[in-house]
C-alpha cells in the first residue's frame, strides 16, 4: 500500500511543469564551473561541455523546487488529490544534530577493554597458528610451481592424457 502511494508521489514530482521554475542563479552557476575547472576530465575545456552538467543541475534543481511546492501543499491541504487520496508512510523522524557534533563514548571504567581486545584477537586470522601454517605452505607451494617447467612445448608427437601426466 505504501508502495504504491510512494510511486505515486514519485510520479507526480516528476510530471510537475518545470517551466515556471527558476534556474539556478548567475552566483551558483559561476560556483559550479569554477569546481569543474578543478577535475581532470574538464580542466581547460570549453562551456560546451559543461552545457550538459550545467542542464542536468536546472533539471535536479527543478525537481527538488516541486518536490518541496508539492509536500508544501500536501501539508496544507491534505492527502487528497484530484486523482484520489495518497497515503504516504509517516516520515521518519531526523536524529537531533549534537551541538558539538561529538558522539558519546564510553569511558575506561564502562567500557571492558580486556574483553573487547581478547575477543577481537580470537576473531582475527592472521594471529592463528592454523592460518600461519596455511600461509607457509601456500607460499612454499607457490616457490616449487615457480621452479618447474608447466609449459613443456617439445613435443614432437601427440600423446595421450596418461603420458602427459608421467612427464
Amino acid at each position: 500500500m505504501h508502495a504504491d502511494a510512494l510511486i505515486k508521489y514519485n510520479y507526480y514530482i516528476e510530471n510537475m511543469p518545470r517551466h515556471q521554475i527558476p534556474e539556478v542563479d548567475n552566483y551558483q552557476v559561476n560556483r559550479i564551473l569554477a569546481m569543474t575547472q578543478t577535475t581532470k576530465a574538464l580542466r581547460g575545456k570549453s562551456s560546451a561541455d559543461t552545457t550538459t552538467l550545467l542542464n542536468e543541475i536546472n533539471i535536479d534543481f527543478a525537481k527538488t523546487m516541486n518536490n518541496i511546492i508539492f509536500d508544501k501543499h500536501l501539508f496544507e491541504k491534505g492527502t487528497n488529490l484530484i486523482t484520489g487520496p495518497l497515503n504516504l508512510p509517516p516520515r521518519k523522524e531526523k536524529k537531533q544534530t549534537p551541538y558539538l557534533a561529538m558522539i558519546q563514548v564510553p569511558g575506561p571504567r564502562d567500557y571492558p577493554l580486556l574483553k573487547a581486545t581478547s575477543k577481537f584477537t580470537f576473531r582475527t586470522f592472521y594471529n592463528r597458528a592454523e592460518v600461519g601454517q596455511a600461509q607457509r605452505e601456500i607460499v612454499k607451494e607457490c616457490n616449487d610451481v615457480a621452479e618447474k617447467e608447466i609449459f613443456n612445448t617439445n613435443f614432437t608427437k601427440t600423446i595421450t592424457v596418461d603420458d602427459f601426466t608421467q612427464i
